[in-house]
């Protein structure tokens, strides 16, 4: 994740694709750091952007792990506001 800000003031942090991809594993202790940080910079007031690309590196990842959860992943993106890399996205 890319912070703009100290963890202090709320600002406009980039997540990549791997901190999703972690954040969906409950299996795994990276799991429960990326789902725990995520947590932090919302409750802070930091807002999380990902861009088209991490949205479809996310998506394709998740779905070929687990095809059943479809569900959970689109809830998980209501946090996120989505940035064009290019103006025409």
């Amino acid at each position: 994740m890319t912070e703009t800000t100290s963890m202090k003031t709320p600002g406009k942090v980039f997540v990549d694709t791997n901190v999703l991809v972690y954040a969906n594993d409950y299996n795994k202790p990276e799991g429960k750091i990326a789902r725990v940080r995520i947590t932090q910079l919302i409750n802070s007031g930091s807002q999380l952007f990902i861009s088209p690309q991490v949205l479809r590196e996310y998506v394709n990842a998740v779905i070929r792990d687990a095809l059943e959860n479809k569900q959970d992943i689109f809830k998980m993106f209501k946090i996120f506001s989505i940035i064009p890399l290019y103006e025409n996205e």
